[in-house]
Order: structure tokens, then C-alpha cells, then sequence
């Protein structure tokens, strides 16, 4: 059939698996026969889902591509050409699919052995008296409009993958990357740009320069002297990651063995390989490194594009380090033990933080080998030989999660506190004065873990200034809630905490008349009532009830991975 610079469609359907209860094949190949072919246009093979037994172009599931050189032409339909998948396509059992194949520049030059019932066989010489399988031959003049041919049907094969009925482990490990933090400060302190309008970027190349003669740049011995890529970079900031690194960098006093190659030099040549082109015409910036420093988390999420068909079996395992800082266990060490991380969800670690370490410091420290600080494993088994697990590595990252939670709450009485995890809410506004307040708080509170609760305070009707001048006043934990904790062992260990304004004036350690807060229990001046809610202006006027409010619930914690939740918070105004 001469395709006259159109495609050409075949549907099939793939059997006899699911009688084994296997989902399908991979497809490696399909093997087509070729009359004519183009002496300058390439030919292209589609495989797609159908809709209504018509080729879809809106489905592709695969594609391959030959060039002229690489397709076999015949006078009898004997010689066969193969478009190969790369990687091997998964197909159904339950789905219709078809291929289709196109010249390019919609060459009319090629032509396509077919079969058609009622003709004659060219290589047997038997007449062909039937369809050799179910499945329609469509032609199509732009590609998504499809006429079936019902006596024809393209001659092909379909080639699948025999799969090896054993074990595999995919074992990764942290990239070779480094996490330099750079020399800001004082006159010699700074990036410093060749030409002020030519930035660091993506690519650069980073070596170092000899300490002792900063005009001599230390290219000779990659084993020696440090060398690697620059990967992001923020000039303000002044943090540099780079990639490929080959573990040589030192910031000049973290290891009294190797020299000290804090001082960068960055280029972009035309050729990063060949240091001929390490001269100052390709110098980009120098820079000098403080701190080669580490990733910490509390967390990671994996995130690869697997496929685990029936037949096959899919499991994960991760091995992270300790940070340095840790006191539970032995600093910078392996994990002994694997953690089993789901793909696609957040794996909290709650016994230490851990550590993906600069490459540098991973090679200085020397104890972690080639799988690194950071080590993911996927083992793959396959029970059948149809079918095996797939990793696509064309889709697939791994995120590291930080919990960003201090132990300092020194001035959240004020708008400036020092706590790194805190929630206000917004603004309440009422609709009469109230003269008292319980919060309610579901929490996950472990021991060596806070939550604290403040309050802010304002009676519009009778207070001339404004709310955002009111500072926080602390609430008191009630009921001896101060000393109930949850268990470090059950994570859903939800307590309801009651919070209330403390039984006497809170004011902030070390203020004077600066709009503090009290709650009253006792005969106050002006007429106040026992137990009712009074605050204080700056010039100590006291003011009774209130009707506008906000909360913030501040959460402590010396440790990332051990830290306080709220599920719920809930404050309630009274009168008395």
C-alpha cells in the first residue's frame, strides 16, 4: 500500500495473558514491511490508545523513529524493519490499541506490505482466504480522521519483553553536591564579578586558587584540588550549591590536612573539561567560602513514577545519617536500621534529625562510602516473565522537609518575638463586651515540647487608641494542663489543653507603663468588678471588658524532629 505522504493505522489487542491473570506486555518492538522507502525522509511509528476502536493521536502511549539507512525494503515483504521503545511500552490487556506509521515532510515515496483476503501470499504463494487477527486497517490524509479498510490488514510483528523471574535492587545516593555558604563580610568579603554586568549561572565551572599565590589557579590534579559545577547560586544571600564536585573543597580551617582552597575562582568556557580555558579571559567572579555546610531535615518525600503490575512487587528502603548537633545518638552516623518510606508521602522522622551532608564533608569524614549520607533502595521482583516493575527516572525527585521550631519565645509580648513557629489569628471583632476568655487547644504536646497561648485585648467603645497598639498578654494554662503531656510513642496523643487570662496583672518582665494586660480578681479602682477581664494603657488607665480580641499560640521545641501540634483551636468570650 503506498501511504502518499499519509499514515497508515493498524488496531490490535493484546491476549492470552489475562487468562494467566497478568495485566499485559511490554512491548520492545513492532516489525513492519517496507515495498519503498524515501531516500531522504525518515518514517515515524505511534502507538495509541483507541476511542471507539479508532486510533486516538490524543492517547500515545509510545513513538519511534528511523531514518532511511536504518529501513529495510523487499519485492517480496521479506525483509523486516523494527521500530524499537525505548523504554519498553505497557500495554493492556483490557485496551485496543493501534500503531500508525508516517513519513516525514509527508513523503509519498514510501509503500507498506499489507495482507487482503482474497489475494495471494507473497512469500508462500497460498491464497490468503481470512484476517490473520482481529484488528482494523485505517488510513487517514491528516492523521486524526481515520477510514477503516476492512479487507486489509498491515503485515507486522509485535515483539514484548521476557523478563527474568528474579530479584533486582536499585540502590541511589545523595548527589555529590555542595552547600557552601560564602565570605560576606568586611573588605575582603563578597562575590565579586569580573564585569559587573555578567552574573554567576547555571554551569560555571569552580575551581580553586592557591591560598599562597591567588593569581595561580589549582587545575593540575582532580584528586587533589577541588573542582565542581555551580548549580544555583544566590549573589545577595551569598549561597552557592554546586554539583559534581569531587570532594575537595575546604573553607580553610574545617581539616588541618588538606590545604586551604577557600578561595573560588568561577569560569564559563567553552569547554568546562579542558582547563587550557581556565584564564582570566573566561573568568566569570571570584568568591571566598565560609561554611561548607549540611542539609538537616526532619522528613523527606520520595517522589518517583513507578509502575508495579501484577506479577511484580515494589518495596522502598531509606537509610539517612545523623546531624552533627545530635545528642540521642552517636553523631554523623548511618542509620543501622531502614526506614520503609511510602512513595509519594511524607515520612516524618520524631527520634533525631538527620543530615544530607556537602560532599566535601562526606569525604572528609570518610565513613560513609559510595552510597553516601543519604541511601534509597528499591527492590524490584518480578514473578512472572510477562511483566516487571518499571522506575521511570525521567520523572522523579526527592524532597527534604525541615521543621522550622525554636525554644525562644523571649518578647512575644510584642509584635517582634523570637519564636520561629507561631499562629494569630485573625481579628475578632464582637458584638458586646465581653469580660472573660477560654481557649481551647487539641494538642500534640511531648515532653520537652510548649505550647503557649497569648491574647490580645481592645474595648473599642472606651479605649481611644487602637487595637494594633495592644500588646500580647500570655494566658495561663488551667487546670494543671502545664503538666500533662503526650505520648512520644503515639503520635494521635491529642490532649485538650484550657487556656485563661492569668489571676493577676502580666506584665511583660522588665516594662513599665507600656499597654499591659491584667485579669482582675480582686476590688480594683473605678469600680471593677471581681473576676472581670481589665487592661492597662501605657499611661496605666484600666479599662474594663473587652470587645476585640485575637489569639496567637506560639509551639517550642529545642528539636526539629520533636515538636508540638494543634489539631483545633477554639476561644470563647463571656460575660459574666
Amino acid at each position: 500500500m503506498n501511504l502518499s505522504g499519509n499514515p497508515i493505522a493498524q488496531t490490535f489487542t493484546i491476549t492470552g495473558t489475562q487468562a494467566a491473570g497478568l495485566p499485559g506486555i511490554y512491548l520492545t518492538k513492532i516489525g513492519v514491511f517496507f515495498k519503498k522507502k524515501s531516500a531522504t525522509y525518515a518514517a515515524t511509528c505511534i502507538i495509541a490508545q483507541t476511542t471507539n476502536g479508532i486510533p486516538d493521536p490524543e492517547k500515545i502511549v509510545g513513538a519511534s523513529f528511523l531514518v532511511p539507512a536504518d529501513i529495510s525494503i523487499s519485492e517480496d515483504s521479506s525483509a523486516e524493519t523494527l521500530f524499537e521503545f525505548t523504554p519498553p511500552v505497557m500495554l493492556s490487556a483490557d485496551k485496543e490499541y493501534a500503531f500508525y506509521v508516517y513519513p516525514d515532510g509527508n513523503s509519498p515515496d514510501y509503500e507498506m506490505w499489507v495482507s487482503e483476503v482474497g489475494g495471494t501470499d507473497k512469500l508462500t504463494n497460498k491464497a490468503v482466504t481470512s484476517q490473520p487477527y482481529p484488528g482494523v486497517l485505517y488510513v487517514s490524509s491528516n492523521g486524526r480522521s481515520w477510514v477503516p479498510t476492512l479487507t486489509q490488514d498491515i503485515k507486522f510483528n509485535l515483539y514484548r519483553a521476557r523478563f527474568t523471574t528474579n530479584n533486582g535492587k536499585l540502590v541511589m545516593r545523595n548527589a555529590k553536591d555542595e552547600f557552601l555558604s560564602l565570605n560576606l563580610e568586611g573588605a575582603t568579603g563578597g562575590i565579586f564579578r569580573k564585569t559587573s554586568g555578567v552574573p554567576i549561572q547555571v554551569g560555571d565551572v569552580v575551581y580553586a586558587a592557591n591560598a599562597t599565590n591567588l593569581t595561580s589557579i589549582l587545575t593540575t590534579d582532580d584528586a587533589i584540588y577541588p573542582k565542581a559545577f555551580v548549580k544555583s547560586i544566590d549573589e545577595v544571600a551569598g549561597i552557592l550549591f554546586l554539583e559534581n564536585s569531587n570532594g575537595r573543597f575546604t573553607n580553610g580551617t574545617n581539616d588541618s590536612t588538606t590545604g586551604d582552597y577557600r578561595n573560588l575562582r568561577i569560569y564559563r568556557t567553552p569547554d568546562p573539561a579542558n582547563t587550557q580555558y581556565i584564564t582570566e579571559t573566561y573568568r566569570v567572579a571570584n568568591a571566598t567560602i565560609s561554611t561548607i555546610d549540611d542539609i538537616k531535615y526532619h522528613g523527606f518525600v520520595p517522589k518517583f513514577k513507578m509502575v508495579e503490575p501484577t506479577g511484580s512487587y515494589i518495596s522502598t528502603e531509606y537509610y539517612g545519617t545523623s546531624n552533627t548537633t545530635v545528642t540521642v545518638t552517636t553523631p554523623n552516623t548511618k542509620d543501622g536500621t531502614a526506614t520503609i518510606p511510602d512513595n509519594e508521602s511524607l515520612r516524618e522522622y520524631r527520634d533525631f534529625e538527620r543530615t544530607v551532608k556537602s560532599y566535601s564533608n562526606e569525604v572528609r569524614l570518610g565513613t560513609f562510602g559510595t552510597k553516601g549520607t543519604a541511601t534509597y533502595e528499591i527492590n524490584m521482583v518480578s514473578y512472572s516473565p510477562y511483566v516487571s516493575p518499571v522506575v521511570n527516572f525521567k520523572a522523579r525527585t526527592f524532597n527534604y522537609i525541615e521543621n522550622i521550631i525554636n525554644n525562644d519565645d523571649t518578647n512575644e509580648w510584642t509584635k517582634f518575638g523570637k519564636s520561629k513557629s507561631k499562629y494569630i489569628s485573625k481579628t475578632v471583632i464582637l458584638d458586646a463586651v465581653a469580660e472573660d476568655l477560654v481557649v481551647y487547644v487539641t494538642g500534640y504536646r511531648p515532653k520537652g515540647t510548649n505550647i503557649k497561648a497569648y491574647a490580645k485585648f481592645f474595648n473599642a467603645d472606651s479605649d481611644p487608641s487602637n487595637f494594633d497598639a495592644k500588646v500580647w498578654t500570655e494566658l495561663s494554662y488551667q487546670n494543671d494542663g502545664e503538666l500533662l503531656f503526650s505520648s512520644p510513642n503515639n503520635l494521635e496523643d491529642y490532649k485538650e489543653y484550657t487556656f485563661g487570662p492569668p489571676k493577676a496583672t502580666a506584665r511583660p518582665s522588665g516594662t513599665a507603663n507600656n499597654t499591659l494586660y491584667g485579669y482582675s480578681d480582686i476590688g480594683a479602682s473605678g469600680a471593677v468588678s471581681a473576676g472581670t477581664l481589665t487592661y492597662y494603657d501605657e499611661s496605666d488607665a484600666i479599662y474594663r471588658g473587652f470587645n476585640m480580641f485575637g489569639i496567637k499560640l506560639v509551639l517550642l521545641s529545642d528539636e526539629g524532629a520533636k515538636y508540638p501540634t494543634m489539631r483545633d483551636v477554639r476561644a470563647i468570650a463571656l460575660q459574666m
